[in-house]
This record gives structure tokens, sequence and C-alpha cells, in this order.
């Protein structure tokens, strides 16, 4: 126990040079990261409902707002590329429910058209 002690301090203080050492690298990972956690949070909440859709893409001050607008402080860059990434989650849900609508009206019509 007491020799698990005093490697903690130690292990502490490595952790503390490395962090400070490359605060470079850690900056970055934790852009990547919030990149990644904004985008999943495009991709799950897309596909609610517009009420829940408005709560979270569109008010002031919804997690995923503060999330955003505190990226876009840290790095323009990366804000911009999850604002795509919304825009081409947007574009291909409106695609695809394009195509959904069109097939149904297909589907429709040759029903018409057998009946007659």
């Amino acid at each position: 126990m007491l020799r698990r002690r005093l490697a903690l301090p130690e292990r502490l203080n490595a952790a503390r040079a490395t962090v400070s050492a490359e605060p470079d690298v850690l900056f970055k990972h934790y852009i990547e990261n919030l990149v990644f956690l904004l985008q999943r949070v495009v991709e799950h909440v897309s596909l609610a409902t517009p009420a829940v859709i408005h709560a979270q893409f569109v008010q002031e001050h919804s997690p995923y707002i503060r999330a955003n607008l505190h990226l876009e402080r840290l790095s323009p860059t990366a804000a911009a590329t999850v604002t795509q990434y919304f825009l081409a989650v947007q574009a291909k849900l409106k695609q695809t429910a394009v195509q959904e609508l069109i097939a149904d009206q297909t589907r429709h019509d040759l029903l018409l058209s057998h009946q007659e």
C-alpha cells in the first residue's frame, strides 16, 4: 500500500509533465472529440420529431447550440465542418423523403391502373 502511495505522486507528476509539454496535442484531440460528438448528435436528433429538432438545433440555450458555439470559439474550421455535416445530413433526409414519396405515388398509381 505504501509503495502504491509513493507511485501515485510520481505518476501524477509524469502526467502533468506530459500535459504541459504537449497542450496542442490535447487541444487537437479535444476538438476532434467534440466534432465527433456533435456529428453523432446531428445523426440521432435529425431522425426525431420536428419539435425535438427545433428544441435541440434552434433554441438558443440547447446543449447542442452551446457546444457548437464553444467549438466555434475554439476552432472556426471545426465548427464549419460540423455545420457542413449537419447540412449534408438534412439534405440526405430530404432526398430520402422525396424518394419515398415518389415510390409511394408510383405504387398508388400502379394499384389504380390494375383496378381499371
